[in-house]
């Protein structure tokens, strides 16, 4: 997070900051403190787990466990830039449920050629509106979870010229 994105271009924090500063004269007295972020950790573990139905249907679940740190430097019409971290976040993430179907193999061991579909869903598992120890809500990015429900659709090939495996997905 050494630059910020302001449009096409890139800025440091500290530029945001000396901005804001410099603009303070002509902003409302309410304007007491501007905060920019200048380093995000973000972790995610994740339980992959697979199930074979068939030999070319197989059903898959994703659980992620996401923790989030960021740290941020705020500005306020008395101090001049003070570093601080925000509260750590993490938890259960949204998990996944896919079905997936080999359509094309050319063996069932160790195949060269392998293509596979699948469809699944996202769910909202994974908290959304946590709060820090102040009552603030985080910021949606922070967030372990979406609170969403979304479709899935893959496509994977897979080319294997053992020992190496390439393979592309269209997710």
């Amino acid at each position: 997070m050494e630059t910020i994105r302001e449009g096409s271009n890139s800025v440091s924090p500290n530029t945001v900051l000396d901005r804001t500063t410099s603009e303070w004269p002509t902003m409302p007295l309410e304007t007491k403190s501007f905060s920019v972020p200048t380093r995000m950790i973000m972790q995610k573990y994740t339980f992959l787990g697979v199930y074979r139905i068939m030999d070319r249907f197989h059903v898959l679940v994703n659980i992620p466990y996401v923790i989030n740190d960021m740290y941020m430097r705020k500005v306020t019409r008395n101090t001049m830039g003070m570093d601080m971290k925000m509260d750590t976040v993490e938890g259960l993430g949204d998990m996944t449920l896919m079905s997936l179907y080999t359509l094309y193999t050319d063996k069932p061991a160790h195949p060269k050629k392998k293509l596979t579909l699948g469809l699944g869903v996202k769910t909202p598992t994974g908290e959304n509106e946590e709060v820090t120890e102040s009552g603030f809500l985080v910021h949606a990015m922070m967030q372990p979870g979406t609170g969403s429900w979304d479709p899935l659709f893959l496509i994977n090939y897979m080319r294997a010229l053992y020992p190496l495996v390439l393979q592309t997905h269209l997710f």
